[in-house]
């Protein structure tokens, strides 16, 4: 039960956080002050890219890839089992995918009821961009690593 719970908790708890992120009509409001866009447009000034890096479109569409590289890849160190190599552990490799893709669509089903916010397929693609980045990336640390990553089944 112990080995369980060290295992899907920070899933849990990762899907929360996306969830009340999810809840606010200006989500980004609590990961980036009021003033980002002048203080960025200032830092960057010198550069072409400051009317790109700071939008708050570019700042979303990170944060979507970024929050389900996460989710992804804590689902791969949830489902792998340390019982068996690897290489035959890749179907959970398609589950942390299809989980991860799965809470996307219902975020995005979430966002219907919440004021200012919207169902958006590019959303969806994004989240699973970022799923697909990180199952890849815990695949990447896995075949070159022992399974550190893992918690041992008990």
């Amino acid at each position: 039960m112990k080995s369980f719970i060290l295992r899907f908790l920070p899933v849990l708890l990762w899907m929360i956080v996306i969830f009340n992120l999810s809840a606010s009509s200006d989500p980004y409001q609590a990961v980036l002050p009021s003033h980002w866009q002048s203080t960025c447009q200032r830092f960057l000034s010198s550069s072409n890219l400051a009317s790109v890096l700071c939008q708050d479109d570019a700042v979303g569409n990170t944060s979507h890839v970024l929050e389900y590289t996460i989710l992804a890849f804590l689902w791969v160190r949830a489902l792998l089992s340390t019982n068996k190599p690897l290489t035959q552990n890749k179907r959970f490799l398609l589950f942390a995918i299809i989980f991860s893709l799965l809470y996307a669509l219902s975020d995005e089903t979430h966002q219907l009821f919440v004021p200012g916010r919207a169902f958006q397929l590019l959303d969806l693609s994004l989240d699973l961009s970022g799923s697909l980045l990180g199952v890849t990336l815990a695949w990447f640390i896995l075949r070159n690593r022992s399974s550190s990553l893992i918690v041992p089944n008990s």
